[in-house]
């Protein structure tokens, strides 16, 4: 639907939302937060300037904004050169899934005592974008992308790069021989 993924584009796609009704009070962003986004709305991690986060800030300023923890473990692994054990990545699921000040601070203790760099890296992201109990609205426990990611993984990537009517028709094929081979 666009070229490239940028400020431009992603305020005028939010803006396309919007107008059709689909951009509500209850809605929430959740991102990758991959290099693109690394600022955070309020606090100037700026390692980078995020377009989707500018976006929003510009036609959903009240949309809360949540971090996909599957993509903060990616950023985790990456920056420390190898894989988080399987006890680290589930301290950090507990971390997120926090919903109160005193089992996130007795979580983190846990952290600091497994792996003190990991612990350091979450810190630096604001909690109100990753835990829980800082977060303001219900989250009914979800702390990932994985939905939207599932939807990538259905549709393919010959969808991605189709025009808006091509990408609807094959869509509903999609859906439609889904359906079928189902009965």
């Amino acid at each position: 639907m666009v070229p490239v993924e940028n400020g431009e584009h992603w305020t005028w796609f939010l803006r396309c939302l919007q107008s059709a009704g689909v951009l509500l009070s209850s809605t929430v962003i959740v991102s990758d937060r991959m290099k693109e986004v690394i600022i955070v709305m309020e606090v100037m991690i700026c390692y980078e300037t995020s377009s989707l986060i500018n976006a929003c800030t510009v036609v959903c300023p009240d949309a809360p904004h949540r971090f996909c923890m599957r993509h903060i473990i990616a950023n985790i692994n990456t920056s420390l050169g190898r894989r988080l054990a399987s006890s680290e990545e589930a301290v950090v699921f507990k971390l997120a899934r926090s919903d109160s000040q005193e089992t996130f601070s007795r979580l983190m203790e846990k952290m600091r005592a497994l792996n003190p760099d990991v612990a350091a890296y979450l810190l630096d992201i604001p909690i109100k974008h990753w835990v829980t109990f800082a977060f303001p609205r219900p989250t009914y426990d979800n702390v990932t992308s994985n939905l939207s990611e599932s939807a990538n993984q259905w549709l393919g990537n010959e969808l991605r790069s189709s025009d808006a009517v091509m990408l609807h028709f094959r869509y509903m094929h999609h859906l439609l021989k889904d359906i079928n081979e189902r009965r």
